[in-house]
């Protein structure tokens, strides 16, 4: 697919972030073709912040917004370059920010942004919905559950889990962070 003169993404006067994003796409698109493979993840988050981009300042993030995460991960899909950014820059970094925990948040989300933390978010079950009033795991004082589809879930540091918590003064759905190198065992 080529770009032309009149695609909007590309106009400044239509979109004056347009030439921030081209040059931001110019710049990964560049680092890929020098180092592809999951050797480019460490790389792009040091040298270009890819993973800051849709986190807030206040919390190591860029503050960018969605149409620079969109560039990034158009570019990671044209080189199939297997990276965490939807599930753990994405995904988990933003269940973080809208949990209403600013522990959490401060916790998290440095990490997350500096690329030095993979995080994925635990939501939906065998039957791979999204669905935000059915998370797959439920929360009695305990998690249970078993969820699927679980991007970036093998390589994550942190689980962030949905879970329901019917029948408790704050019923609805939470979000629990599970750190997993106090999880494992031999």
């Amino acid at each position: 697919m080529t770009r032309t003169d009149t695609d909007p993404m590309t106009q400044s006067a239509a979109d004056p972030g347009g030439e921030d994003r081209e040059a931001l796409r110019a710049a990964v698109a560049a680092l890929l073709d020098r180092t592809p493979g999951p050797a480019a993840w460490p790389r792009l988050c040091g040298e270009i912040g890819v993973a800051a981009l849709a986190v807030p300042e206040r919390y190591g993030g860029a503050g960018a917004g969605l149409p620079e995460v969109c560039v990034v991960l158009e570019e990671l899909g044209r080189t199939l370059t297997p990276a965490p950014m939807l599930g753990s820059a994405v995904l988990a970094a933003t269940a973080v920010l809208t949990c209403g925990d600013e522990s959490a948040r401060e916790r998290l989300l440095p990490g997350i942004a500096a690329g030095t933390s993979t995080a994925a978010l635990v939501w939906t079950g065998a039957h791979g919905r999204w669905d935000p009033a059915a998370p797959a795991c439920r929360w009695d004082g305990r998690l249970h559950g078993e969820a699927h589809y679980v991007l970036d879930g093998a390589e994550a540091e942190v689980l962030v889990v949905a879970a329901r918590t019917n029948g408790s003064a704050d019923a609805g759905v939470r979000l629990f962070d599970l750190t997993l190198s106090g999880l494992l065992t031999h």
